[in-house]
């Protein structure tokens, strides 16, 4: 059970409506949701038409006056299960929205006497002379032996009272602070952080109450003027100098749906207001690590911290321990954390995670993710155990549903692993059942080293013998990677008898292989083939720069021919394409697929050879001796 109050310096900044919200997208999605109206004074939750209370339903005011009107110095308390009620929305047949259950304990029961039973509490006295902190203790362990929610949300009433303090310190696991962000909600909200500090102080690390900082009502307009962000950052500086990621921000929403009291996320799914809701929601159930999908919430979200750069806390490792404490048994958890400790390069730890998510797989008869396989192949490849990984990539490649990635990522692992077991490899059914378009793009990931084109060349000739059955039908994206492999190995030979059928007595034949059979044609016999450089340019028909790739091809081409001003043009349009797409691209200066820099180094030594007249471009210096085989 995890408690999350939900309090306002200030009324107007949407505290209820975000509560019930909240809590309706959680019941929508499977957990067990109670909600409690601690706002006694202005209460509000069951006047939402799906949350509405039965006749004569008592509630909070009522649970703590019978406590008090019966008090006799034991520790006999009201049977909570009297003050709380299933939604009517909950109990619904017609209208199945909800996956799981939602509860609602109202402020109380709504007659003339409500303000008098509440006027009567002295909360002084309860605490101090009628053991307050332990009703309210037990109160929470009645909700939790009676329903067994997965969430409490307790919406508070707002300024410095004794029932926010209760809420925010006492009941809470965590409290999202909702403030409207101006110098009044700021001071207000400064003694608010320090009584939870306080409180946390005295508590153990795990013990911790989160706080979730949410500006609220906020104008969605532009900030020209920087006013939105100097306010925020002096709430920041102020209330939270160590968790700036924590600001979630609801925008003011302009809707009659708001006067009928309307719940966004089940009336309008699709509104921005629905989903600002979501993304608090998820944001919240990150704090959780009982609950299973906001743990792995947790885990994606600083792995993605972690893939930008930035440092995970001390706070962070810990929760991630107490979330595989919880999660021991659940192999997406177990996966995810793996992942997390492989990119923090923590492979002592990564490794017995990816063991523990493989073996609950075997365990319980599901699929075992090849991803988590071949993860696990690559830290122990950086661990030195190339037999272990060898044997993971091979279990993953026996699935036939791989993505071309993630096929690509295994190849690559075991050619460090295992470069003789990639032929065998080639026929199981992760390569062998792919279509044309999928063995292109596989290959396609293998074109970054050199040392991988043997590998590449290997898969799309296995490919193409178990698809032997196919050829009468179109395979040029298939010969076109073979091409581009072959020519980047130096086997220059092999590339011309594959490219000579497809441009000889052709009256217009593809620019692209008019482009390699020039380079493999000069690969192997070490004279320019001036013709068919001549017949790239009659082609041309490009209206303006296309790629990077392209423009860099056309300059080589050019050079060649000795059209130095052109050269220098085609180098230029190049270069600015590349920099605009920043993805690593094919480079035909070295038949290889390189990094932005890379390519620009290729660029500079295709520049530097017009200043010599000796162009050698890089793939040349890898032809392969002897006959094509």
């Amino acid at each position: 059970m995890y408690t999350i109050t939900f309090y306002s310096f200030k009324g107007g900044v949407g505290r209820t409506l975000s509560l019930v919200n909240i809590g309706v997208e959680l019941a929508r999605t499977g957990r067990k949701v109670l909600l409690v109206d601690s706002d006694l004074e202005a209460p509000g939750i069951d006047t939402f038409a799906e949350l509405r209370a039965p006749e004569g339903q008592l509630g909070l005011v009522d649970y703590i006056t019978d406590y008090r009107a019966n008090y006799t110095g034991s520790d006999v308390v009201p049977d909570a299960s009297r003050y709380l009620y299933e939604s009517p929305i909950s109990r619904s047949e017609k209208r199945k929205r909800l996956k799981g259950k939602l509860w609602v304990m109202p402020a109380g029961r709504q007659d003339g006497h409500y303000a008098a039973r509440l006027a009567g509490i002295d909360w002084q006295e309860l605490y101090s002379q009628q053991q307050g902190f332990l009703l309210f203790e037990d109160l929470k362990a009645q909700w939790k032996d009676t329903l067994a929610p997965d969430y409490v949300l307790v919406d508070s009433r707002t300024g410095h009272t004794e029932v926010g303090g209760i809420c925010t310190r006492q009941l809470a696991d965590a409290v999202v602070l909702l403030f409207f962000p101006n110098r009044q909600n700021l001071e207000g909200l400064k003694q608010v952080t320090a009584a939870i500090q306080q409180e946390n102080a005295s508590r153990k690390e795990k013990e911790q109450i989160d706080v979730v900082f949410v500006p609220s009502n906020v104008p969605h307009l532009d900030d020209e003027e920087e006013i939105l962000k100097r306010s925020m950052r002096d709430f920041v500086r102020a209330l939270a100098p160590k968790a700036p990621d924590d600001i979630v921000t609801i925008h003011r929403y302009d809707s009659l749906h708001l006067v009928q009291q309307a719940i966004f996320v089940l009336k309008h799914r699709k509104s921005r207001l629905a989903k600002q809701y979501r993304s608090l929601l998820r944001r919240l159930v990150q704090n959780n690590v009982e609950d299973r999908l906001g743990a792995i919430d947790y885990l994606r979200r600083h792995l993605a911290v972690a893939d930008a750069g930035y440092i995970i806390g001390p706070r962070a490792h810990d929760r991630v321990e107490a979330i595989l404490q919880h999660h021991a048994h659940d192999a997406d958890v177990c996966f995810h954390a793996a992942l997390l400790y492989k990119k923090l390069s923590l492979f002592d730890r990564a490794i017995p995670w990816f063991e523990k998510a493989i073996g609950i797989a075997r365990s319980t008869g599901k699929a075992i993710s090849p991803q988590a396989l071949i993860d696990c192949a690559e830290v122990r490849l950086t661990r030195g155990d190339k037999d272990q990984a060898k044997r993971d990539v091979l279990e993953s490649l026996q699935r036939s549903d791989l993505p071309p990635y993630l096929i690509g990522r295994a190849v690559r692992f075991l050619h460090d692993a295992d470069p003789l077991a990639i032929e065998s490899a080639a026929r199981l059914p992760a390569i062998s059942q792919l279509d044309e378009p999928a063995v292109v793009r596989v290959t396609e990931y293998l074109m970054a080293s050199r040392e991988l084109l043997r590998t590449s060349k290997c898969i799309l000739v296995a490919w193409k013998e178990a698809y032997s059955q196919t050829q009468d039908k179109d395979d040029s994206g298939w010969r076109n990677q073979l091409v581009l492999t072959l020519i980047g190995l130096g086997d220059f030979g092999e590339a011309v008898q594959l490219l000579e059928s497809r441009i000889q007595g052709e009256s217009d034949p593809d620019i692209a292989d008019v482009f390699n059979y020039a380079m493999a044609s000069w690969g192997l016999t070490g004279q320019v083939p001036l013709p068919h450089l001549q017949k790239v340019l009659e082609l041309d028909r490009e209206p303006g720069p296309s790629d990077a790739n392209y423009e860099q091809c056309l300059a080589l081409v050019l050079a060649l021919l000795g059209q130095t001003q052109e050269v220098r043009d085609r180098i230029g349009n190049a270069r600015c394409l590349i920099e605009k797409i920043p993805v690593p691209t094919f480079s035909c200066w070295r038949y290889l697929t390189v990094s932005n820099e890379e390519f620009r180094a290729d660029l500079d030594a295709l520049g530097r050879c017009l200043d010599t007249g000796d162009i050698a471009p890089a793939f040349l210096e890898h032809q392969v001796q002897g006959p094509p085989q």
